[in-house]
């Protein structure tokens, strides 16, 4: 982990369809680039395939909410297929 970022956000959903959304979160990533925002990884639940986490770092806890926040991201959200309301954790490193 940068020793500059040690805000995690965690981000879980479930999507209509994973390529659809995964084509979407990588074709739009220079908006978590122009945000601070860099993923650490995107990972499938076991038993349900359209179920996502995603992790990634931000340089502080108030970048990481602005993004979290930011309504044109909550726009996009549901452009891509999210099906209701993410789950999202914003972490602070401690050790």
């Amino acid at each position: 982990m940068n020793e500059n970022m040690e805000t995690i956000i965690i981000v879980s959903h479930e999507v209509q369809r994973f390529e659809t959304w995964q084509e979407a979160f990588y074709a739009r990533a220079h908006i978590r680039h122009e945000a601070g925002i860099l993923t650490l990884g995107v990972y499938r639940d076991l038993e349900n395939e359209n179920y996502i986490t995603v992790v990634s770092e931000a340089p502080s806890p108030e970048v990481a909410a602005a993004f979290i926040d930011n309504p044109e991201l909550k726009a996009l959200w549901k452009e891509i297929g999210i099906i209701g309301e993410p789950s999202t954790r914003i972490m602070k490193k401690v050790s």
